[in-house]
């Protein structure tokens, strides 16, 4: 939902120009992992059925997955 608000206002592309400046010229990592933990209890956190945490989880996953691509990362598991 924040994500949602600031990406109406811009100030999220914003945010993400910032960041992606941060780290173009420094050394990236070869290889990424990535640990799939807490979906069920951000969603119950927030009063929400857990199969919507893992909804959520799955589109951060997507984006994450897109910033590495993005970054030259070649290797996630």
């Amino acid at each position: 939902m924040l994500k949602f608000l600031l990406s109406i206002l811009g100030v999220y592309r914003l945010y993400e120009k910032w960041l992606w400046y941060q780290v173009k010229d420094r050394p990236k990592p070869t290889h990424v992992g990535i640990i799939l933990d807490g979906n069920r209890r951000w969603a119950r956190s927030r009063s929400l059925d857990p199969s919507m945490g893992h909804y959520y989880g799955a589109d951060k996953t997507e984006e994450v997955l897109r910033w590495c691509l993005d970054l030259g990362i070649k290797t996630i598991t």
